[in-house]
């Protein structure tokens, strides 16, 4: 992506150079967890990761760049007791991804 955010220094203001600078970890917020902008870091998975929801609508998106891929679950399903559809849905989707046994879906 190379859009153009500000005439100003153009290189260092487009929006590939801004995504990057969200990746860029601050602050460690758990165990094997580390947080950039908004997005949380799995240290031992190398995922950046983000959850949401409002209104009955709950959200999971993700991305690896070091194994190149990614997805977003977005679902009509709001928090419940046993937690978040999305989540649990991302992670399953990440784990398959990198190849490793994944959450179990079958309580939902």
């Amino acid at each position: 992506m190379s859009a153009t955010i500000s005439s100003a220094n153009s290189e260092t203001h487009t929006l590939s150079a801004a995504l990057a600078r969200s990746h860029e970890l601050h602050a460690d917020v758990g165990p094997d967890t580390r947080i950039g902008y908004a997005w949380l870091y799995g240290t031992n998975t190398g995922n950046y990761r983000h959850n949401g929801g409002t209104g009955g609508f709950t959200s999971y998106a993700f991305f690896n760049p070091q194994d190149n891929y990614a997805a977003i679950v977005l679902v009509k399903v709001a928090l419940s007791s046993r937690g978040s559809f999305a989540d649990q849905l991302g992670q399953h989707i990440s784990q398959r991804f990198a190849g490793k046994p994944a959450v179990s879906l079958e309580s939902w």
